[in-house]
């Protein structure tokens, strides 16, 4: 049995594992959009004011907003209150408070902070994928379409999706249909959210052989991005290393960790643009028969 390494926050749709639809929403981004409407509301309306009503400090909000300053949980409690957010939205706005520490790899964090995470990462539901729903994990897009969909400014567009990531719009339509039939996105009042769980594949030859084609592709994407001068916000590193192979389950674990953080981060500030973090641990050696 095989838990998927792409971190993802899925459903299944059975009773068994079902949970609430996550809010897609940052904390940073409930409170700006809190803003927003209230601007909508009132064009006179202030961040002066707003943050009079929240109870802190206009020099605080505004850093807050703008990724400079984290919450801590007890200042979070407070503006989810404030803010008069449901019971489900709260604790949706606390465990992203919570992950901004694991995303920042904060050294020294609260027992508080870490059973949160802690119950999140026990609780997230398991989706199984069968020879049938597989193919979900053969084309790269499926996964960009899944934070697409869901973008608070740019889901329902699927025109627009299409658009920004070089696809047909029947070949979006096609990916949001098998997205909502496997459960990775709920609808809800008109707009898709994202929902908790992982992905999980019981075989093992039939998982490589799906994840492979999807990891080729997304090679044939760097080596097209790296001869392409003017694409933006590309980044490569390596770095060459001499292991014990006794050490490489740890070095995966390393890479999971990594991963999670880097899951955990986007989380944090308030603008959206999709990336693909893709890590390699490649032998250079070749396997000589003595």
């Amino acid at each position: 049995m095989r838990r998927v390494s792409f971190t993802l926050r899925v459903v299944s749709k059975s009773s068994q594992f079902y949970k609430y639809p996550m809010s897609s929403l940052s904390y940073v981004e409930v409170i700006q959009n809190e803003f927003d409407q209230r601007i909508q509301r009132n064009p006179a309306y202030s961040l002066r004011a707003y943050a009079r009503g929240l109870g802190v400090d206009i020099g605080s909000l505004s850093q807050i907003l703008a990724g400079k300053r984290k919450l801590t949980l007890k200042k979070a409690k407070k503006l989810s209150v404030s803010l008069g957010l449901t019971e489900q939205v709260e604790k949706d706005f606390i465990l992203s408070v919570a992950k901004q520490y694991r995303a920042t790899n904060v050294k020294r964090i609260s027992q508080e902070v870490k059973d949160i995470l802690n119950q999140y990462d026990k609780q997230r539901a398991v989706v199984n994928l069968s020879e049938e729903t597989i193919p979900v994990l053969e084309d790269w897009y499926h996964f960009a379409v899944l934070e697409l969909v869901t973008h608070p400014t740019v889901g329902g567009n699927n025109a627009l999706i299409a658009e920004k990531l070089g696809l047909t719009v029947e070949e979006v339509n096609e990916s949001i249909s098998k997205l909502m039939n496997l459960g990775l996105v709920a609808e809800t009042s008109g707009q898709y959210l994202k929902t908790d769980a992982v992905l999980n594949v019981e075989n093992d030859e039939l998982l490589s052989s799906k994840v492979m084609k999807r990891h080729k592709q997304i090679v044939e994407k760097v080596l097209k991005s790296v001869s392409d001068e003017s694409i933006k916000g590309l980044n490569l590193n390596s770095i060459t290393l001499s292991l014990d192979p006794k050490k490489m389950d740890e070095a995966k674990e390393k890479i999971d960790q990594f991963l999670k953080e880097m899951k955990d981060f986007e989380s944090l500030g308030t603008e959206r643009k999709v990336y693909e973090v893709a890590v390699q641990l490649l032998p250079l050696e070749i396997n000589l028969k003595h």
